[in-house]
């Protein structure tokens, strides 16, 4: 009977260290796994973080972009007034504006030259005499 109880303790002591060595290998693959999660944890950590990078460039762009552009209200400012040029230039307002002007600065031009040349002709008949 000692010898069933000295094989039943030699049984269990090899079915605890094969627990033992099943609860070593489990330990050892728990710490490789979360040896690999935080590994790819922190990959994707840094690719969010270029990714974030690159967003806020972009935003930073559309900002800039955005201030260059013209508002509404100053667009249509812009096409009333080109409709006003428009208008004008149809009717001929500004064409026929500038062509008086030009007709009115000959004649004063005309005018002057003609008042010259009787002032030499004055002056050189009274000097002769």
């Amino acid at each position: 009977m000692q010898e069933d109880t000295g094989i039943e303790i030699a049984r269990l002591d090899e079915r605890l260290k094969a627990l033992q060595i099943l609860l070593d290998e489990r330990e050892k693959q728990l710490r490789l796994a979360f040896l690999n999660a935080e590994k790819a944890s922190e990959k994707a950590e840094n690719a969010q973080r270029v990714v974030n990078i690159t967003q806020n460039e972009f935003r930073g762009a559309l900002k800039d972009q955005a201030a260059m552009l013209a508002t509404r209200s100053e667009v249509d400012r812009l096409v009333e007034r080109i409709k006003t040029l428009e208008i004008g230039w149809a009717s001929g307002a500004g064409h026929s504006g500038g062509m008086k002007d030009s007709w009115a600065t000959i004649i004063s031009i005309f005018s002057l030259a003609a008042t010259l040349v009787m002032a030499v002709f004055y002056l050189s008949h009274w000097a002769g005499k």
